[in-house]
């Protein structure tokens, strides 16, 4: 499978548990973000240092200057940013399927139990079934005990709650078990802390060019005063010992500017998002689930025999007990 296949692939088993808030956060971060990374910020970011222009002809002056201005350059800091943002999106999608493989394989091992007791019932005598039905209970105790409190030690199923997502015109189940609910809403609470502290470095790294304070802070410079002569004081001579304030000059930094305010915007969207996620995961289950039962409800919606719906587009839960 090729990457951009691989990629959509991911992004859509990600969406089956999603809410509407969760969905547009996933186009706000690869659409605005992670395009706007690749395609817009290596054009402006992309020749920061070669640009970065000092009155100075002194060895190494420009160099120590310009680790002075940016620290770390903006694509790399962007590039973590899309990195540990969608850690926790990763962690969560694979924990989900970690939890639906235990959940399947039991559903599959209490199907051969049942089939068991009925071929026992009628061979009570068959001392083959039975080691065949101790061996599948003791199966379907182990996995349940690793699925927790969710399933119960015996391995029997206590609750399980079923979201429909749609695809090519159909419903279908996917398991979203308490479990998997709890790590979905950590997962967007990790993001919304991501998010936050992304936009205080932002700032953190932006006041080392600025050298201001406040929304100033967040300020593209055209001029940079670097004072590394007088700021040095790790022992030994400074590269730019020569003058206490060496004059450099930032290309194109309205481009930058618009940019910056552009990630920024981004960041907060994402975090509004992230928030509404949370609540929307919350608080909208106890409704969605009497939604479902009316579908379930209503003739015009035919379940098949895979356990798929005929529904118009949208998304709701339903609970088996």
């Amino acid at each position: 499978m090729s990457s951009p296949a691989a990629f959509n692939s991911f992004l859509e088993n990600v969406q089956q548990y999603s809410t509407l808030a969760g969905q547009m956060w996933t186009i706000t971060f690869v659409v605005f973000r992670l395009f706007g990374y690749t395609a817009i910020g290596s054009q402006i970011y992309g020749d920061e240092e070669a640009s970065f222009i000092c009155d100075t002809k002194q060895p190494g002056c420009k160099q120590m200057c310009y680790n002075r201005f940016a620290p770390i350059s903006h694509m790399k800091f962007w590039g973590f940013q899309i990195l540990f943002i969608a850690m926790p999106v990763m962690l969560f999608y694979f924990y989900a399927q970690w939890q639906t493989g235990f959940i399947k394989k039991l559903q599959n091992l209490n199907k051969k139990q049942s089939k068991l007791e009925a071929e026992l019932s009628d061979n009570p005598d068959n001392e083959k079934l039975k080691l065949e039905l101790i061996k599948i209970h003791n199966q379907s105790h182990s996995v349940g005990k690793k699925l927790g409190s969710t399933y119960g030690s015996t391995g029997d199923r206590t609750k399980e709650k079923m979201k429909l997502t749609f695809k090519s015109s159909e419903a279908q189940p996917v398991i979203f078990t308490k479990k998997i609910k709890q790590a979905y809403i950590a997962s967007c609470f990790t993001k919304f802390v991501m998010e936050i502290y992304f936009v205080y470095l932002t700032y953190l790294v932006q006041i080392q060019q600025s050298k201001a304070t406040g929304l100033e802070g967040f300020m593209v410079p055209e001029r940079y005063v670097c004072t590394h002569a007088g700021d040095y004081t790790e022992g030994g001579n400074s590269a730019c010992g020569q003058n206490d304030e060496i004059i450099c000059w930032v290309s194109r930094p309205f481009e930058k500017q618009i940019f910056l305010i552009y990630m920024l915007f981004v960041n907060g969207i994402s975090l509004f998002l992230s928030l509404i996620e949370m609540l929307e995961i919350c608080c909208v289950s106890g409704h969605s689930s009497k939604a479902i039962k009316k579908i379930q409800n209503n003739d015009r919606f035919n379940r098949n025999d895979d356990g798929n719906y005929t529904l118009l587009p949208g998304y709701e839960t339903s609970q088996r007990n």
